[in-house]
């Protein structure tokens, strides 16, 4: 078997907690397995000669870490790596994670506009002249309006 696919299986089903940063090798590995035209551009991935029957137990090993995870993060990460394996047994579970994604965005986005209207309300000039917030339909012009107002204040946010 493959050493770096040997590793990754060994640190799935020990649910080593540093795996998930090496997430996104598995999902490379395992595209090349199914396609031996896929090209990562990581010498490591690329030059890893990985059969099919590795490839399946690769990804039965992260379907069983996804099934045990109880870490909503790391549950994420898999469900992702997942997908991008081709796993279809997940769609019902893609379909919830998009529902909550979805419920989090419009939580978000509309907290995000409370709080720009009333700094503005207070007398903070949050939008640009010739912005005019709408409500919840803006929510990539308030995204650049806190940016661009926390910035001012040094107060700096990564993507």
């Amino acid at each position: 078997m493959a050493e770096l696919t040997r590793s990754f299986i060994a640190r799935l089903r020990a649910d080593d907690p540093t795996l998930r940063k090496d997430l996104w090798m598995i999902s490379d590995l395992l595209r090349r397995a199914w396609s031996q035209e896929y090209w990562s551009g990581f010498e490591e991935i690329d030059s890893e000669e990985i059969s099919t029957e590795e490839a399946l137990e690769l990804r039965g090993a992260l379907l069983d870490a996804y099934h045990r995870a109880s870490n909503k993060t790391d549950s994420w990460g898999l469900l992702d790596t997942l997908a991008r394996a081709y796993e279809e047994s997940i769609k019902d579970d893609l379909v919830k994670q998009l529902h909550l994604a979805l419920e989090m965005q419009r939580a978000a986005s509309g907290l995000l506009w409370q709080t720009l209207r009333g700094l503005d309300d207070v007398g903070e000039q949050v939008w640009e002249p010739s912005e005019n917030s709408l409500g919840l339909s803006c929510v990539e012009m308030n995204i650049r309006a806190a940016e661009r107002y926390l910035q001012k204040r040094g107060i700096l946010v990564p993507w």
